[in-house]
Parts: structure tokens; sequence; C-alpha cells
């Protein structure tokens, strides 16, 4: 029985006791038997690789975003009910996702999702296809797909519907012969001059091999495929982006336009014709050639105006935020060297749900993360102890100063440090490595205050 059909079935057996748990939602740390759900629908959509174990993990999250971003969901890393109800197709994909494509769905130019890295694994195994497994129907996978058509005797018009599936998994249609043309008759020739057999053009092989047809294209999910990244990467940071691309590399670049007033809302991940416009304006304005690609030369010249600015906003900054003293001629904030370490009593990450303490008030907040080892960073906080894992920066009137924390994978946390883009319900959580705090990027969570 082919892998597809073994997860279908673990689906039909899960989706019967689904009611149990159907208003339940999974989130990071979830643990349990919809959590495994989870994992089943998510495995046979094709958008998970790791083992079902029943437990939320990083990669079952990352998965989930994936599949939550192709359906046109909000990608917020939450299984609910309106999740559940498109994994299980209960609910259609929404409307205005007309290029999402499911696996074993009629596949048009321009689509992706997980049935379009089915198609490419099929054309690759035919030896059609060539190009990476990435998911977007684009030319190269368009003109493979015609080519097997066109020798499978299907009409090769670049659409995978029902008989090119077909064809695919081996049920190849029968070829057409051609029409003989019609015999000319002529007039015998007096005497004519003996014909010679002609040497024949092909020689016959002995024995030759049978032709092995390629397995069903639902045996493909028994291939090894390298670790699945996370969300959207199909473009790396660093990573020369041009119109089209997708993943954290067109992330990191329309961040980087957003911050300098060049793009307007949030990063898409997504290089569309609204990011090209505004990576073009920046280019022409920062005398480069506005050609619409993201290289090396664009790269450096968005850090240097990105460091400007900061050394603007930071000077502002300091200007406007200064500890209250009682000399005025004085106003050197004490350096205290560090927090006890015996308040943080930071837990294990892989610990999830059981660190949540009992005094917790939930906050939802969009967290980033920073370190003391960033350019123009200073290693102190506004509070004037050292910059560590264990303190975060907020927005005193919408979290006072002082105030300790819980973060969920994160642990302990005082509010302790400022900074002029932390407004609001925005947070900026310390690491002790500038790498932690890449990994760590941005999310949407929610923390937990601590009433004393």
């Amino acid at each position: 029985m082919c892998l597809r059909k073994i997860l279908l079935a673990a689906v039909v057996s899960l989706s019967i006791y689904g009611n149990q748990f159907a208003e339940a939602e999974v989130r990071l740390g979830s643990h349990g038997d919809e959590v495994s759900e989870l994992q089943y629908l998510l495995t046979w959509w094709g958008y998970l690789q790791d083992p079902i174990d029943g437990v939320a993990g990083q990669s079952t999250i990352n998965a989930l975003l994936n599949f939550q971003y192709d359906a046109g969901l909000y990608g917020d890393g939450v299984a609910g009910a309106e999740t559940f109800a498109i994994l299980r197709q209960e609910k259609p994909i929404p409307s205005d996702q007309p290029n999402f494509a499911p696996i074993g769905s009629e596949i048009k130019p321009g689509m992706h999702g997980a049935g379009v890295v089915d198609l490419q694994k099929n054309l690759i195994a035919w030896g059609y296809y060539h190009g990476a497994e990435d998911g977007y129907m684009g030319d190269s996978t368009v003109a493979a797909l015609k080519d097997f058509q066109n020798d499978a005797g299907l009409e090769p018009d670049g659409i995978c519907g029902d008989a090119t599936w077909r064809a695919l998994g081996g049920d190849l249609p029968s070829r057409r012969e051609p029409t003989p043309e019609p015999v000319q008759i002529q007039e015998p020739i007096q005497n004519p001059e003996p014909i010679k057999d002609p040497e024949p053009i092909y020689q016959p092989i002995q024995n030759p091999e049978p032709i092995q047809q390629p397995e069903s294209k639902h045996e493909f999910k028994k291939i090894d495929k390298p670790e699945v990244k996370l969300p959207n990467q199909n473009v790396q940071v660093g990573e020369e982006v041009s119109e089209g691309m997708r993943g954290a590399g067109v992330v990191s670049l329309q961040e980087s336009l957003i911050k300098l007033n060049y793009l307007d809302g949030d990063a898409s991940g997504v290089a569309d014709s609204k990011t090209i416009d505004a990576l073009k304006k920046f280019q022409k304005d920062s005398g480069l050639t506005a050609d619409g690609i993201a290289g090396k030369s664009t790269y450096k010249m968005l850090e240097e105006k990105q460091k400007s600015k900061k050394k603007s906003k930071d000077k502002k900054s300091k200007d406007k935020i200064e500890q209250p003293v009682e000399n005025p001629s004085d106003k050197k904030v004490e350096v205290i060297e560090d927090i006890p370490d015996d308040f943080f009593d930071v837990q294990d990450p892989n610990v999830w749900s059981e660190e949540i303490p009992a005094n917790g008030r939930a906050v939802y907040v969009e967290a980033t993360a920073y370190s003391a080892f960033e350019p123009d960073s200073s290693p102190y906080t506004t509070r004037g102890h050292r910059v560590k894992r264990g303190v975060v920066a907020v927005d005193p009137s919408f979290i006072p100063l002082g105030s300790k924390m819980f973060i969920p994978g994160y642990g302990k946390a005082i509010a302790d440090d400022v900074g002029i883009d932390i407004i609001g319900n925005r947070i900026d959580i310390a690491f002790d490595t500038a790498e932690e705090a890449m990994i760590f990027g941005k999310q949407q969570m929610e923390i937990y205050l601590i009433d004393e």
C-alpha cells in the first residue's frame, strides 16, 4: 500500500474521533491526539517529513505555517477550527487563493504548493525535469510537463489534469498510429534495372532489455528528501532576489525596504511587483542600476542606509529617554554589572507547556530579538544592567519597566530596556549571541506577566 493511502486511512481514522477535540487549538508545545492528527494531515498534504510523535515541536509548527501561508490563512502557527477544517478537506481553500495546488489537483502554470512538488518529483523520475523541487509551476516545470505529455500521446497543454496524472503513474495512453500515405501506382518500366536492397538503417537489437516504468506517483513519497527548511526559504538570506522568488531572503529584503520607508505593509516573503517597484526606487535613489534585482551591491547599500538611519534614531532616542536623577549636573546612569542569576532560573527550551507559571497573566505581543553584539548596540540596558539573556526591551506605557515575565520557549525575563522602535505590544528579547537573535527572528506570541 502506498504511503499516501496509509496516511489517508490514518487521517480518516483520526477524523472519526475529531469531534472530541474539534475546538482544541494546537500551538507550539501542545501534545496529545489533536497534535497527532495535525501531524498526519500535514504529512498527507506533503508539508511534514518528521515522525508523528504527538508533540507540536518547531518542525511541526514550521510545516503548519507553510500550509497556512499557501492556503491563504492567517499565518499564526496555531491550528484552530478553520485550519483543521481545510486540512481535513471539510472546507475548501479560500477563493482568493486560486494558485494553491494541493496534492493530486489540476495544476496550471503559475500555481504553487504541495501538488506542484509531487508533479516535479514525478517528472524527475521520468527524466523530464532537472530543476529544484521548489513547489512553483514555473517555465522550466511547464516545459518539462509538455515534453512528457507529447511523448505520452497526450495534448501538450502544460496543464496536469487527471489524464496526465494517470500517465505519470504508468497508465500511458495507447499511441495513435500515423495514417499511411496512399500508394502511387506507376506504369511498368521496360527492362528495369534490378534494384538492390538497401542496407538497413537500424540494426536489430538482440534480446532487448524490458523498459522499466517508474513507480506510481504516490510511491515517490518513499524517496528520502533533504531536511525541510523554515517556512518559504526557497531563497536564503543574502542570496540574489528577483521578481517571482520567495523565501527568507525575500522576507529579509522586504523588511529592509520597510525600515527605509520604501515599502508599505508587512513582509510577505514573495517578491511581487510591489516589492520590485520599491527595490527599483531604492536602487535609483542610491545611484545603483535600477534593474529590480537585489544583488551584493544592493545588499551592501541597504545595510549602509539602515546603519545610518539607526545611528540617527539612537541619537534621538538617547536625547529623548533620560533617567530622572536628583542631581541634574550628574546624569550618568549607575551601571549594575548584572541582574542576580537566581532570578532567571532559565528552563530547558525544549520543555513547553509545563513552564507556564500559575500566576502568569497572558499578553499577546509581536516579539523580535537582539544582542549586545549588534552594530551600534549598547552593552547595557536603559536601567543600567548588562544586555544578556533574560532582558527584554518594552514600551513602558504598555509593560512597565521592572515587570517580571515568562516567555514560552525562552524562560523567565524582566522588562529592563527600551528602544525607539519598541512601541505598544512590540517587545525585543535579548540573547547572548547575535546568531541566537537572528534564529529567533520575529514571532507573534503570548507571553505571561508575573503578578507578584
